[in-house]
């Protein structure tokens, strides 16, 4: 599609905002004992996992681009620091969900306030007018791609 350049540059920028409020946060917090043990790479896998809600080992492995064994050794690690825990399916008696502990919670939801603070930071050259067609515009696309309400 023509004209599409502007757009894969946004998402670009956005997703580097992203990583610079997780890495802003993580220095900024490491000497908490939770925040200290991850590195800046699993903040960022811990935000997806979040963002995402419970969630398995599959959609972990497509929202993060990681291998099913990256993606298992990953999680394992994050398990075994008690950051993350695995939701079992009782008539199975199988791991299904995986989900961010509630310790953990309060941080992620900082980060994410850091973000969307950056996020507006970098929007405020943009006029009513100009966000106002940025939102519409983004509703469509993520109606269109079933994600409006993720």
């Amino acid at each position: 599609m023509p004209g599409l350049n502007h757009y894969f540059r946004l998402h670009q920028a956005i997703e580097r905002i992203r990583k610079e409020a997780i890495a802003e946060y993580w220095e900024k917090e490491n000497k908490d004992d939770i925040i200290a043990a991850l590195t800046p790479r699993q903040m960022n896998y811990l935000m997806i996992i979040h963002k995402r809600g419970p969630c398995t080992l599959q959609e972990i492995m497509g929202l993060t681009g990681l291998s099913a064994s990256a993606s298992s050794t990953a999680v394992d690690k994050l398990v075994k620091l008690g950051i993350l825990h695995r939701e079992t399916d009782e008539t199975t008696r199988r791991f299904i969900r995986v989900s961010v502990t509630a310790e953990l919670l309060g941080h992620l939801e900082k980060i994410d306030h850091l973000f969307r603070e950056k996020v507006r930071f970098a929007l405020q050259s943009c006029g009513a007018e100009d966000i106002s067609a940025l939102e519409q515009a983004s509703g469509r696309i993520l109606t269109s791609m079933g994600t409006a309400k993720q």
